[in-house]
């Protein structure tokens, strides 16, 4: 459950702030001024949060990589990895050239 507290309070309490958020599950607002200024979660949640945005981030690589791809094929998509390996095998049938021969093809 997500709550709030002041910035006194919670130096106040951190114990049972602490507690409530590694074995209740709780998550804490804390508001200096009565402005969001810090959140207190669980190290799983954090860790959970870090992943996310690690993912996050990797998405965003992989699309700008991507479109760097495209842009240097001037606009030709790349084919996958299945579209070449069935243009290898099509390219062995009937012959025997040395990428074809004792190979996983």
């Amino acid at each position: 459950m997500e709550k709030k507290i002041s910035a006194y309070e919670a130096r106040r309490q951190l114990g049972n702030l602490i507690n409530e958020v590694q074995y209740g599950g709780d998550t804490y607002i804390i508001e200096r001024h009565g402005q969001p200024a810090a959140v207190l979660v669980s190290v799983d949640d954090y860790a959970a949060w870090r992943e996310w945005q690690a993912w996050r981030t990797a998405q965003a690589d992989a699309q700008a990589l991507q479109q760097q791809i495209l842009e240097r094929r001037g606009g030709e998509v790349v084919p996958s990895a299945t579209e070449i390996l069935q243009e290898v095998r099509s390219a062995c049938i009937g012959t025997s050239p040395p990428i074809c021969r004792g190979s996983i093809f």
